[in-house]
């Protein structure tokens, strides 16, 4: 199951009383603490005032500084991220352009990329895009294409070392698990038993926290309780058991790729899992195993922190959180070393993980493999060069993921390598 999806919007009108950023970097750093608490887990910086909060997740209080002071535009120092009280959503405009970069420099000690003459900085240019709403798209040199059968003659060579996998709902779809946006069957569109204020609710963290009931109804569905890996999931492992795969950067919180047995420090799950939970009393915050959770939920109870009573919420990203730590090293780190990026069942709509197609290097092959053609020049203007006569790297295989993938694993010989991993299948959960 893929995660939730978060556009940031262009048209916020609250930003007129930003400070400027050399104002703003004025005494602040992205480690300085919440100027109430004095806690230094997750704060904001207020973008009228230069003052420092600290989240909804820890106490709360930059909403109420926002809420008091009517200043309502805010960066995370987390993520770099914009987010407007008053507009209840994230936000992207040319404006928060020098802030950002600003910050990044404090953040990273050191300037963001930018592109030099040969177009590579493709890193910086896309979160950049994200954050202005432009795009500057550069066009590739070569003219020469490439095809799957060439993709998988040089995996199957050992010519594709650091193989980098991006994954989303659509390998998990044939394990019983639906995906959110497909109309009639997606999980949006069967959540009216629940009365939500809107599909969306189900993930909103507010909205958990006030009525919790819901969301552990929907997880009763989503567990992975007697399912079974997909043929795709088996042909990641594949690539892991070959020693070439450098990561799984995956959207879904379904932990079939543990269960499949993608190791933990070749899986980077970008919006969490069910695996761990923690108790939400602040005080707290007791970590609790998988298993404990879905007892409790499996039994129609309210899963409770043994410690104190209160709720458990598992380690799952809710709107408005931020992605962790170790997703922001991971990209900086494989993508652009990635030989061969795979990406596999996603709709590339959900940032920042859609923007990943563009951090690997413009040498770099892509290849889609999806239902449907995504995130291309011709659909967004950025993106895969599908169809483009200077494509020198992207390729499309149209279909459901355990057809292609099976398709890239005859080309390579490895059919009975596969076989027998889905056959000798033991969950590793």
């Amino acid at each position: 199951m893929e995660a939730f999806e978060v556009q940031p919007i262009d048209n916020c009108p609250h930003l007129q009383s930003m400070m400027g950023p050399a104002d703003l970097l004025c005494g602040v750093n992205v480690r300085s603490p919440c100027a109430v608490c004095n806690d230094d887990r997750e704060n904001w910086i207020c973008l009228s005032c230069g003052d420092v909060y600290c989240s909804r997740y820890v106490n709360s209080h930059m909403i109420e500084h926002a809420m008091s002071s009517g200043h309502l535009v805010t960066m995370s120092f987390s993520d770099l991220s914009f987010w407007c009280y008053g507009c209840e959503s994230y936000i992207k405009h040319p404006t928060l352009h020098e802030i950002f970069n600003a910050f990044y420099e404090q953040k990273f000690h050191e300037p963001p990329p930018v592109s030099d003459a040969n177009g590579d900085g493709s890193i910086i240019r896309q979160l950049v895009a994200a954050i202005d709403g432009e795009t500057d798209v550069e066009k590739d040199a070569s003219p020469s294409g490439i095809s799957i059968e060439t993709v998988a003659e040089r995996i199957r060579t050992g010519q594709y070392k650091r193989v980098v996998v991006l994954s989303g709902a659509g390998i998990s779809v044939s394990a019983g698990i639906p995906d959110f946006r497909s109309p009639g069957t997606g999980l949006y569109a069967n959540l009216q038993r629940f009365n939500l204020p809107r599909p969306e609710s189900i993930f909103d963290l507010e909205y958990f926290y006030e009525n919790p009931e819901p969301f552990f109804a929907l997880m009763k569905d989503l567990l992975p309780q007697n399912l079974t890996p997909t043929l795709t999931h088996f042909f990641v492992r594949l690539l892991q058991e070959k020693g070439i795969l450098l990561r799984n950067f995956t959207q879904n919180i379904d932990m079939l790729e543990r269960v499949a047995g993608i190791k933990e420090d070749k899986l980077v799950e970008a919006h969490g899992s069910f695996a761990t939970g923690h108790c939400t009393n602040r005080d707290c915050q007791k970590v609790f195993p998988f298993q404990f959770v879905k007892d409790a939920v499996q039994s129609d109870q309210m899963p409770r922190c043994t410690l104190c009573g209160s709720i458990i919420k598992p380690d799952i990203i809710f709107f408005k959180e931020s992605l962790s730590e170790s997703f922001r090293e991971r990209v900086f780190e494989d993508l652009p070393s990635a030989d061969l990026l795979l990406v596999i069942g996603t709709s590339l709509k959900v940032q920042p993980f859609n923007l990943l197609i563009d951090f690997v290097p413009e040498t770099t092959p892509r290849v889609l493999i999806n239902r449907e053609e995504v995130a291309s020049i011709r659909k967004t203007g950025a993106g895969f060069r599908f169809g483009m006569q200077d494509n020198a790297r992207d390729v499309l295989l149209l279909g459901d993921c355990d057809t292609c993938c099976e398709q890239i694993v005859h080309l390579c010989g490895w059919m009975d390598e596969l076989k027998s991993l889905r056959n000798g299948f033991v969950s590793h959960l």
